[in-house]
């Protein structure tokens, strides 16, 4: 067992990192880390219906699927993120989110927090969750990567609108998020401290439960392993929007002061299948409609046809491209 020290916070390298240590440590490992602002989707997750995607934009929120099924999260620098890959015990009981919550609840516990296991493999303290978690069976090497968030000190407004995904316009068969009410660990401690110190604890505390033997970083041949990982893989559209399911698409829309109605199927590699626009400027969106057909309903894909045909030439977002996410 080897505890992994882990400075960095850009979430495509410390997604490609768990991934990485897993395909190399098959003796588990346990890893704390942090994020810059990140919306993290689950593996089977529509990534854009689980997202505010104009609030997201527009304050340099990340989104990034992850290896393991479970609904979206949302992490920032008050947030700590802790994963733990272990040796499958129970091949009758690969899942056992138990085994994995338990030591990070009795550390809550040591800090005067009544935190507990809930029903949906979160942890909560009352009727408040603190702690989202999922879990990974990576066949190859029999090992079970479960991973959490800790809500110590985030930006709960943030939080909240980020993933505060708009009704009605995504269609699919997706998993769906179960959006719970949440709280701040440092909110409920009898006596302050920051997140370094909680992280400093809490590292300690898994070391001892795990009776680890090894702590270290990461190596510089490790560290470019992970970053081309992280490049060919996690910062990419296609996995993080093109794993999605098929889905179908609606909106309304205003543009030059006219109403207009859009419709996209989409199929499961986000290949648009079919686009109706309904609009008064039929010679703008005749074109839009023939040109989408058969592209990536990606963000900067959509953007690019757009301003192609609005003669845009801004380096953010045209504001007609938030109207088809």
């Amino acid at each position: 067992m080897i505890f992994i020290f882990n400075p960095y916070s850009n979430p495509y390298f410390n997604l490609a990192a768990e991934e990485f240590l897993l395909n190399q440590i098959t003796t588990g490992f346990i890893m704390l880390w942090q994020n810059d602002n990140t919306v993290v989707v689950g593996k089977h997750q529509n990534a854009l219906a689980e997202i505010n995607f104009k609030h997201v934009y527009e304050n340099n929120i990340k989104v990034v699927r992850r290896i393991s099924g479970g609904g979206t999260v949302f992490h920032d620098k008050g947030n700590l993120n802790f994963s733990i890959a272990l040796p499958i015990e129970n091949e009758n009981k690969i899942v056992n989110f138990i085994r994995f919550i338990s030591p990070v609840i009795s550390y809550l516990n040591s800090l005067g927090i009544k935190a507990e296991p809930s029903g949906r493999n979160d942890i909560i303290v009352g009727d408040l969750k603190i702690s989202g978690n999922a879990e990974h069976h990576f066949r190859k090497e029999k090992l079970i990567l479960h991973h959490g968030t800790l809500l110590f000190d985030s930006d709960i407004e943030n939080l909240g609108n980020a993933i505060k995904a708009i009704p009605n316009r995504y269609s699919d068969m997706s998993v769906q998020s179960i959006r719970s009410k949440v709280t701040n660990i440092r909110k409920l401690m009898q006596f302050d401290m920051d997140i370094n110190k909680f992280s400093e604890g809490l590292a300690q505390h898994l070391i001892q439960h795990f009776g680890v033997r090894e702590t270290r970083g990461f190596s510089c041949d490790e560290t470019d392993q992970i970053e081309a990982l992280a490049v060919t893989k996690y910062e990419t559209d296609e996995w993080n929007y093109g794993y999605s399911p098929s889905y179908t698409f609606r909106n309304s829309f205003e543009f030059n002061e006219s109403m207009g109605n859009i419709f996209l199927e989409v199929a499961r590699d986000s290949l648009i299948t079919k686009v109706k626009i309904e609009h008064p400027d039929r010679n703008l969106f005749d074109n839009l409609e023939r040109i989408m057909l058969g592209k990536k309903h990606f963000p900067s894909k959509i953007d690019s046809i757009i301003k192609h045909f609005t003669h845009n030439n801004t380096s953010h977002l045209s504001p007609l491209t938030f109207s088809f996410f």
